[in-house]
């Protein structure tokens, strides 16, 4: 029906709860461009402070789930507030693993479990289960906003979940 001419597009989300098309650019530093998903027009963009390589989006669309990356190795998990479009809150900005491997998202459609895969973690466990108030609490670091990790087994490149999160 219509294009959105964004540059460098690399990763989209769709937030059916409100009506917008996220999409977020590889440059560096990156940004997230909110359109209205019926008329396609831009209604803002978020700063991410760094390049951004995953992107998901909570089930309501109250929350965006950014992983961004400063310098080439350091990966941060990011969760903002955009409840109020005019005024998008960062809640928190998680230190990941150092690596060349790109870290990436999955979201729970019923339970709203947010899960990372962090492929450059020396330990098995490459996934995390992030604390479900990670939306609304301020964590100081990682662990403390970590509710459990887990080994996939292999060495997976992307993360999936059921729509239950049972899987």
């Amino acid at each position: 029906e219509a294009t959105i001419n964004q540059q460098k597009a690399y990763r989209l989300a769709l937030d059916k709860a409100n009506k917008r098309v996220l999409g977020m650019n590889s440059a560096a530093p990156g940004q997230i461009m909110v359109y209205d998903a019926d008329h396609l027009c831009l209604m803002r963009s978020i700063d991410i402070e760094g390049r951004g390589v995953a992107l998901a989006l909570s089930p309501d669309g109250n929350f965006l789930y950014v992983i961004r990356n400063n310098n080439g190795t350091d990966y941060f998990f990011r969760v903002i507030d955009v409840k109020n479009l005019n005024n998008p809150k960062k809640i928190n900005d998680l230190q990941l693993t150092t690596g060349a491997k790109e870290p990436r998202l999955a979201v729970t459609a019923d339970t709203q479990k947010v899960y990372t895969l962090d492929a450059n973690s020396p330990n098995k466990e490459k996934i995390i289960l992030w604390k479900s108030d990670i939306n609304t609490t301020t964590f100081a670091d990682s662990k403390k906003a970590t509710d459990t990790t887990f080994d996939p087994g292999a060495e997976p490149p992307e993360i999936a979940t059921s729509r239950d999160g049972v899987w």
